[in-house]
């Protein structure tokens, strides 16, 4: 395979008219008393008139909440504190979109997991209803962090006689700062290259559903000490564009269940302006050393 040209990476109520009706019907309707004996005259029987009822005004006033978010280690917890002139029947918790857990007695909380896979800025929202349907919520962002296990480094192989640097097939996947996979396939690295005194293994990747293919390059592609990893836009030799780049967090590969791993931060670029698009974190896996025949 020819030497894979890299760019430098940056990284029903009744109405008020029929209620009155009807008790003004009630209070008035008897018939005139008899006359009292040897009187000679009837005197009309004394009503007191029924006041018209107020009626109670709908409830359109929405509860108040305020929510917070709190890490304690791998759980952040949520609490809304909500207020309402009727009362807050429920609370919905939300991350990003998506419903964590509804919570119908005060005090309104949630707890869930999180994962290294997390770190970052992750939104939440508190959604507080009262019983007649009225909303309020309240957002929060909260940086999560949390450690990467402990994993044994690999040092960076060199090459031997009939191998090439990184030899193998390798997994990868794109995930973005919600933990979504974004991207994922295969790659083969079956050469490598010299650049400015530093050796790159190459090679060629796909996707899982076969809908996109390019070039790969594993190696210090941003400089001496790095391990970094970019994956060509398509398959066109003549085109310079990248699709993703990434780098690894401690310059060096990690082993996991005896496997080779790449684990960092980097970001799916725009294939115009080649300007970062989404960020992203990247995991590549070495599934076998050995190179499939053709």
């Amino acid at each position: 395979m020819s030497a894979l040209a890299l760019p430098a990476l940056r990284p029903a109520v009744p109405s008020l008219a029929a209620l009155s009706l009807a008790l003004l019907l009630a209070a008035c309707g008897s018939a005139p008393s008899a006359p009292q004996s040897g009187t000679g005259t009837t005197t009309p029987p004394s009503t007191t008139p029924t006041p018209t009822p107020t009626p109670t005004p709908g409830d359109s006033t929405p509860p108040t909440v305020t929510l917070s978010a709190v890490q304690d280690g791998a759980a952040v917890n949520l609490s809304a504190a909500t207020s309402d002139n009727v009362g807050v029947s429920r609370v919905e918790f939300y991350r990003g979109g998506a419903l964590i857990s509804t919570d119908t007695d005060a005090p309104y909380t949630a707890s869930l997991p999180v994962s290294s896979a997390d770190n970052g800025s992750v939104s939440f929202t508190a959604r507080a209803y009262d019983a007649a349907g009225n909303a309020g919520s309240s957002n929060a962002a909260l940086n999560v962090y949390v450690a990467p296990p402990t994993t044994t480094p690999v040092p960076s192989p060199s090459p031997t006689p009939g191998k090439t640097l990184y030899q193998g097939v390798w997994s990868w996947s794109a995930a973005d700062l919600m933990g979504n996979v974004v991207g994922q396939g295969t790659l083969i690295l079956n050469g490598e290259t010299a650049a400015q005194g530093r050796t790159l293994a190459t090679g060629t990747y796909r996707t899982a559903a076969g809908t996109q293919s390019g070039y790969a390059g594993l190696g210090p592609l941003l400089g001496a000490g790095t391990l970094d990893v970019a994956l060509t836009a398509s398959a066109d030799p003549a085109s310079t564009a990248l699709y993703l780049s990434a780098s690894d967090s401690d310059g060096k590969l990690d082993s996991q269940g005896g496997q080779a791993v790449f684990s960092g931060a980097g970001a799916i670029l725009d294939r115009a302006t080649q300007q970062p698009q989404q960020p992203v974190v990247v995991t590549l896996r070495q599934l076998s050393a050995e190179v499939p025949a053709p």
